[in-house]
């Protein structure tokens, strides 16, 4: 089992900005940037590649979701 991470990305527009110009970010790279704007792993141990890939699901699904939601403001949050 894995450290948990306690900030990874945590602003969602580092994986946005990345995943923006490519369906397959790289991942040190996103690392790279959540260092330079201080967002490290569990006792402030840097970001690893394997830290972020165990979040890059949630990570597009979030993506996705929001891009989609952009999209098409009018869509209802509600079925029915």
């Amino acid at each position: 089992m894995t450290e948990p991470v306690t900030q990874t990305c945590s602003r969602p527009t580092i994986w946005a900005e990345h995943r923006e110009g490519s369906s397959t970010p790289a991942l040190d790279a996103i690392g790279h940037d959540c260092a330079a704007h201080g967002i490290t792993a569990q006792y402030n141990r840097p970001l690893t590649i394997h830290d972020i890939s165990e979040h890059t699901d949630d990570f597009e699904r979030r993506w996705q979701a929001t891009t989609q939601h952009h999209a098409d403001p009018q869509r209802s949050h509600v079925n029915g």
